[in-house]
Order: structure tokens, then sequence, then C-alpha cells
């Protein structure tokens, strides 16, 4: 697809990111109101888990916070980090995988697949404005446009 057919998957005056259900259910059984309903009520629960969170729930995680220190120290500008920090960009993280995996979702069932894709997350990042910023780190041989 091209940079103009990036703009047909997109609603008119919608927040960024959001995508036209018409565009993506053409000719598909895939109930985009439902998906969208999903994933506002997992946006919702994670609002409503992140202002619940005390220092007890910031150790449960699911990302080693040794890999999440790491990252954040491979910025040559940090140099403390506080205990609680890594933890809360762990949150973080996986608010934002689950996200990207729900969107992702979207195109996997697109093509009547049930098994997730390099593919599904290729499309959803190139497909939604708020991903945008991860557009670089696609190859050019797996983008399906030029932005």
């Amino acid at each position: 697809e091209d940079a103009s057919m990036m703009n047909y998957y997109m609603v008119p005056g919608a927040f960024p990111g959001q995508l036209d259900p018409s565009a993506l259910t053409q000719g598909h059984d895939i109930n985009y109101q439902e998906h969208m309903e999903n994933l506002d009520k997992l946006l919702f629960g994670q609002k409503q888990e992140i202002e619940k969170l005390d220092k007890e729930d910031l150790k449960n995680h699911q990302l080693p916070l040794a890999r999440v220190k790491k990252i954040m120290k491979a910025d040559e500008d940090v140099r403390m980090i506080s205990a609680e920090a890594p933890a809360l960009f762990g949150k973080a993280c996986e608010m934002f995988i689950m996200e990207l995996t729900h969107r992702a979702w979207l195109h996997t069932e697109e093509n009547r697949r049930r098994t997730l894709q390099r593919s599904d997350i290729i499309m959803c990042i190139e497909r939604t404005d708020i991903f945008d910023f991860l557009v670089e780190i696609i190859p050019k041989y797996d983008r399906h446009s030029e932005a």
C-alpha cells in the first residue's frame, strides 16, 4: 500500500490512531466495534490498575527488572535510577505490549487467521498514528508503504 492508501484506513476527524471500521471489515466477518469495545475495556482496566498501584504492587511484574534497568542505563545521560523507576517503566512496557498486541490482532482476524504474525504487527504500526514512532524500526523490505 502506498501512503495515500494509509489515509484510507483513518477516520476523518477522529482521534489519532482510530481506524475506519468499514475499511477494516469490508468483505470480512470481523466485528470492529467489539474489538474497539474490548480495547476500551483493556485501557480502562489498565487506568484503574495504575490508579491503585502502590509499592507492593510494583514488586509483581512480568518483565525482568534487571533488563528494564539495563535499557534505561543505555542512555548515557542517566546516572542514577531509583528502585521504583524500573518497575514503573516495566509496567508501562507491559501496557504498551498489550495494546499493540490487541490492535495487531485486528489484522490477524482481518486475514482470517488464528495466529498473530509479524506482518500483523507491521500493519498495525503502519495503520495506527500513535505507533508512527515505530515505523523506522520496520526493515524497508517489510514495509507496506513508504511514509
